[in-house]
């Protein structure tokens, strides 16, 4: 039996970050994950700029080598519309990281694994977590696998059975997301521009397509379980289809598929939903992560895992895991996050209506004044300021 205050369930962004933050508070946890790293995760892979805050905080040199050999920086992004209109938007200091999951996630497994804190047990699969007064007793299908431990930092995924052991307050239903991905090389992107097409086949989904480093791109569609079963849409056929549109000729005439295309489904977040409980915490995309409208999960999950693990703290401090004790991580996390989401959510109903989308981008793309402001590195930390838009519009 191996008995610990913290277990960490799910070894990703979420988890992962969980565990640096502890050691770095000198608290030692135990990390599990079912998969062997390196591993490979289905996603869009871009990753929004609070990685890039998370990581300078927990180490800057962290940061200096994800940037120098594993990421490429975008701070701008292009949307495209059915005609063929565009709109270039610069996204300031709000820039993404581009890059592949695989290599990510086992950058951030390298850094724990380095931590005598951190107790990482990869390759574990576990079956049921029994509730004792204590805390909880994990274990794997035959029970040759025990663990004991004081509380529990969920975060291995929306999509699992074993967050409904521990649940007191059960995730509401949600929609889902469903989309498919696949590597290419020899792409031609002039820049590192981020691609997102709106194309009326899709349903009031949309396509990505994502530059990598090494001319590589990730490229992929995503469309709202509910449109793929009411147009009876699949998936791959719909993407292979979708990668030969002219739009996308300039940057793939000469690129090559490198790799299978695989699927993945999204969970999106709830704004009623309770990420906490007895003993608990729920951080990544067990908890609010997702982004809704983009599905950018990384970033946010990183600050969950620094939320979760100040938690740990309070917790392990004061010697409270009660339910009304753990609410303080809901708070924190909801302040952090909560408005994005639920605009997000909002957002999702607009993205239905694709007609309506590409005429906002018709408009916006077809003035010049318009193009000029979105195109202006200032503008996403002025949008709260009417002065500064009406200035930027009106004034030569």
């Amino acid at each position: 039996m191996i008995r610990t205050k913290v277990c960490i369930i799910g070894a990703g962004p979420a988890g992962a970050t969980t565990a640096l933050y502890l050691d770095k508070m000198g608290i030692s946890s135990v990390l599990i994950d079912q998969a062997v790293f390196p591993r490979h995760k289905t996603c869009g892979e871009a990753m929004r700029v609070n990685v890039h805050f998370v990581l300078k905080d927990l180490n800057p040199a962290y940061l200096t080598e994800l940037e120098d050999k594993i990421v490429l920086k975008s701070s701008k992004l292009r949307l495209i519309a059915d005609c063929g209109k565009s709109l270039n938007l610069h996204l300031g200091k709000a820039f993404s990281y581009l890059g592949k999951r695989y290599e990510f996630d086992n950058f951030l497994i390298s850094k724990v694994k380095s931590k005598v804190n951190i107790r990482l047990i990869e390759n574990q699969s576990i079956s049921t977590i029994e509730k004792t007064k204590s805390g909880y007793i994990l274990q794997d299908k035959n029970s040759d696998f025990r663990l004991s431990t004081t509380m529990i930092v969920f975060a291995a995924g929306s999509n699992t059975n074993l967050r409904k052991q521990i649940e007191t307050t059960p995730k509401p239903k949600t929609d889902k997301i469903l989309g498919v991905r696949a590597y290419f090389k020899g792409v031609t992107f002039p820049d590192s521009t981020t691609h997102i097409y709106f194309f009326k086949n899709l349903h009031g989904g949309y396509l990505w397509a994502f530059p990598l480093p090494d001319g590589q791109a990730n490229i992929g569609l995503a469309i709202k379980s509910d449109m793929v079963k009411a147009n009876k849409i699949n998936l791959r056929s719909l993407f292979e289809d979708t990668i030969q549109h002219e739009r996308l000729q300039p940057f793939l005439k000469n690129a090559m598929l490198d790799s299978k295309i695989d699927g993945a489904t999204v969970t999106l977040p709830k704004m009623s939903q309770s990420i906490s409980g007895e003993r608990y915490v729920l951080a990544g995309s067990s908890g609010l992560a997702i982004n809704p409208i983009t599905g950018f999960g990384v970033g946010h999950a990183m600050k969950m895992g620094r939320y979760a693990a100040k938690q740990v703290q309070r917790c392990l401090s004061a010697n409270d895991y009660s339910a009304s004790f753990m609410r303080q991580y809901d708070d924190e996390v909801y302040e952090m996050m909560g408005d994005e989401v639920k605009g997000g959510l909002r957002l999702t109903s607009l993205l239905k209506k694709t007609w309506l989308v590409n005429g906002l981008i018709r408009f916006f793309g077809g003035s010049q004044r318009f193009c000029k402001l979105f195109a202006n590195k200032d503008l996403a930390e002025n949008l709260h300021n009417p002065r500064f838009i009406l200035k930027a519009l009106f004034v030569r």
